[in-house]
């Protein structure tokens, strides 16, 4: 995979303009906690190619030059973006590689629909894993963390919002929940092995 500056400076030399703090640590959450996952959906759908890693590259560039955007997303709008950025990226590359005729938009959608279909239960049981290592590792946040997690993902607050709630500062809230992500993924991790 490529390295998170490598992609944050080619993001910006191609929208032309240089990201801001907030933005790019929000695109670093965002390569964390969803490069992997890209990069395995990607693969499967082209069948583990060495054109793999060049489209994982190609939707996260995306992602970063649209960062702003997303910023302004709730938590399942980001999930939904970054599912069909990576849908047009493989449409474009089906279509540029000729592995698929598309004729009208209907052609585009039933392609998904079958693709999505054809490796459903290896994903289902993936995210079935997933969830099940997350919600263990949630189950062992403190009761800030799981406070600032509910807030943040399920109510989907703002920073200042959360600030307010909690009595603390903006930048402290933003430094608990990383923290608190890393304290999930360091479980998960731990989880797997």
């Amino acid at each position: 995979m490529t390295d998170l500056t490598v992609l944050l400076v080619i993001a910006a030399t191609e929208s032309g303009r240089q990201m801001t703090l907030e933005e790019v640590q929000f695109f670093e959450q965002i390569y964390h906690d969803y490069a992997d996952s890209i990069q395995k959906r990607i693969r499967t759908a082209v069948g583990g190619n060495s054109d793999a890693e060049d489209l994982a590259q190609h939707c996260l560039l995306k992602l970063a030059e649209h960062v702003g955007t997303l910023m302004q997303l709730k938590p399942y709008q980001l999930a939904k973006y970054i599912s069909v950025t990576i849908d047009n990226t493989l449409c474009n590359y089906w279509k540029k590689n000729a592995a698929v005729t598309f004729e009208s938009i209907e052609d585009v959608q039933d392609g998904m629909t079958e693709h999505r279909t054809q490796y459903q239960p290896d994903i289902m049981l993936d995210l079935q894993q997933e969830l099940e290592q997350f919600t263990a590792a949630f189950d062992r946040l403190s009761p800030k963390e799981k406070m600032l997690m509910q807030y943040r993902y399920i109510d989907a607050l703002g920073m200042q919002e959360i600030a307010y709630r909690m009595g603390i500062k903006e930048s402290g809230v933003r430094q608990a929940l990383y923290r608190a992500r890393q304290h999930i993924l360091e479980m998960m991790r731990k989880g797997e092995k």
